[in-house]
């Protein structure tokens, strides 16, 4: 009888921990009997990197659905883009968020697919990754630079960029590297970038059936998340990118995707000698981020382009479209 009693308690704390968890999840799933855990692209087409939050896999064909279900390919890089071998013909390459990424468009339909079929004799870059901030798109652009050497680094930058540029963890709990302001410009922070519990749950599946344990754990994230910065220092980065692209012979332009002419943005463009345009249109889907819809994306293409004509009228011959 002694020995039946060492099990007594242990059992009970056991069946008393499996009745409360029960409880507790069903409860969760009449208050809330849709998926908690949102899937987005960040954790469906993406994997984790320790220097800049998330990068895409790579080789990755699937079909993903925002707005619109798309196709979605990967290079052996991890881009959304042909492979790019050595260099034969000059390059524009574009960096950026998910309107460069080309969020609920097919690939054919982007703006910098677009701009290749008018532009034959240079060659278009699409590095754009989902959810990137400035500073993110930077670091890529650091990393990146020498192996494809382009002659116009072309950025989109998006409204929230701002927000982004100026947090260390975005989007619910996906922690990313940070630049501080310095006398001296600006200082890389939060590398390696700490893994987040999004991540946990969507590289575990089974894990991520327990709504519980996502409560539980976006609790705990929340708080002990940090802080965001006190500045932003979203128009030192623009100064810093500048000065890198400069330095390597090559030249900077920077696209608004729904900025205007009074807005800060374009006026720290202005007061840095910083060439830009501004892309924003009404062709947007309603819901999942505004995107560009494929009409945006033409609209954004034909913009690009006259722009091109005008103040970089050596990228075209006689050959290219009118």
């Amino acid at each position: 009888m002694q020995r039946r009693s060492k099990f007594v308690k242990p059992t009970a704390y056991v069946l008393f921990f499996i009745l409360l968890y029960s409880i507790c999840e069903l409860s969760i799933r009449i208050a809330y009997p849709n998926r908690l855990l949102p899937l987005d692209e960040r954790n469906n087409l993406y994997q984790f990197d320790d220097k800049l939050g998330w990068f895409p896999k790579k080789n990755e064909n699937v079909v993903f659905k925002g707005s619109r279900e798309i196709k979605v390919k990967h290079n052996k890089f991890g881009f959304r883009d042909d492979e790019h071998g050595e260099k034969t013909k000059e390059r524009i390459l574009f960096i950026g968020d998910s309107f460069t990424w080309g969020y609920d468009v097919e690939e054919e339909e982007r703006f910098t697919n677009l701009l290749q079929n008018r532009i034959e004799n240079w060659e278009m870059l699409n590095l754009g990754v989902s959810g990137y901030g400035t500073d993110q798109a930077f670091i890529l652009l650091q990393d990146r630079f020498d192996q494809y050497q382009p002659d116009i680094v072309f950025l989109t930058f998006c409204s929230n960029d701002t927000w982004e540029n100026s947090s260390r963890v975005i989007y619910g709990g996906y922690y990313k590297p940070y630049y501080v302001l310095k006398e001296s410009g600006i200082e890389l922070h939060g590398v390696p970038v700490e893994k987040s519990y999004r991540y946990l749950f969507s590289q575990y599946p089974l894990l991520a059936k327990s709504r519980t344990l996502y409560v539980i754990s976006r609790f705990i994230h929340e708080m002990v998340r940090p802080d965001d910065l006190d500045d932003d220092p979203t128009e030192a980065i623009f100064i810093a990118m500048k000065k890198y692209v400069e330095e390597r012979g090559s030249k900077l332009i920077i696209g608004f995707t729904n900025a205007d002419a009074t807005s800060k943005e374009t006026k720290w463009c202005k007061q840095n000698n910083i060439d830009y345009l501004l892309l924003k249109n009404t062709f947007i889907y309603p819901s999942n981020g505004n995107h560009w819809t494929p009409a945006g994306h033409q609209f954004v293409a034909e913009k690009i382009f006259s722009y091109l004509k005008i103040n970089q009228p050596h990228i075209f011959t006689d050959d290219d479209s009118k």
